[in-house]
């Protein structure tokens, strides 16, 4: 199995919540694992959001984000083009999509393209994840219920 992962999903390795032990289930099990550039700064974001609003410590945020950047370089990182913007934005018209949750369909779709095989997209992100399925993409997890 290949993956896809968008932010949301990501972040369950550096910040223990519901969904993290799906997540490290779902990675054992992949022989390859990939998201966008823009991840980078999503996670950033999210760690920084996350320590500001006091749902995790500053240390906590701190070591996720020092764990991520060591584990950057095994990901498998989709280079956001010109194109991949423009597929982003039909995209993100069709589903009614975030900028960047378009550009992480966008990139899923690319990385399935290259790849030559089906590409599974992990996102806990419901609108991304229902935007997947009419994508035909395989989306983990199976079942996100509202």
């Amino acid at each position: 199995m290949i993956i896809y992962l968008d932010t949301s999903a990501l972040i369950k390795l550096y910040i223990m919540e519901k969904g993290s032990d799906q997540l490290n289930s779902w990675l054992s099990a992949s022989q390859l694992e990939s998201t966008a550039m823009i991840t980078w700064a999503e996670m950033a974001a999210t760690l920084a959001k996350g320590e500001r609003s006091g749902a995790i410590t500053k240390s906590v945020a701190q070591a996720g984000w020092q764990q991520f950047i060591k584990d950057w370089n095994s990901i498998i990182v989709i280079d956001v083009s010109e194109s991949l913007i423009r597929q982003a934005g039909n995209l993100a018209w069709e589903h009614q999509l975030r900028g960047y949750d378009a550009v992480h369909l966008a990139s899923a779709l690319a990385w399935q393209q290259s790849a030559g095989e089906p590409a599974t997209l992990v996102t806990f992100d419901r609108q991304l994840w229902r935007a997947g399925k009419q994508e035909s993409l395989e989306v983990l997890p199976v079942d996100l219920n509202p």
